[in-house]
């Protein structure tokens, strides 16, 4: 009589397997973002990013901050609770029916 190799315990239950490669997908599908991610910091001499004094959020180029012109630390604007800056007459960009002349 010839019993059969039970290799059940190599392979554990079908739910935790398909468990394990969902998470790996997800594991890779994150790597790949982080890698996309255009990650523009505002960095100190050194070459580190600047991290908001208030929240330890990395405060990106394009984000608004204001900086304490004492101790040099920067609190990113929405942090602290104040509002978007207002716009300047040069931040404003005119679209093409403003730069049309009226005929008459």
């Amino acid at each position: 009589m010839t019993i059969a190799n039970d290799y059940s315990h190599l392979f554990p239950d079908l739910a935790e397997r398909e468990q394990a490669a969902r998470l790996l997908e997800a594991s890779h599908a994150a790597r790949r973002a982080f890698v996309d991610y255009p990650f523009n910091p505002v960095a100190d001499y050194e070459g580190c990013p600047v991290r908001c004094a208030a929240s330890g959020i990395p405060i990106m180029v394009d984000d608004e901050y204001v900086e304490d012109a004492v101790t040099g630390e920067l609190w990113l604007r929405a942090v602290i609770g104040l509002g978007p800056r207002e716009l300047d007459d040069d931040d404003v960009e005119l679209g093409d029916s403003e730069l049309e002349t009226e005929s008459a």
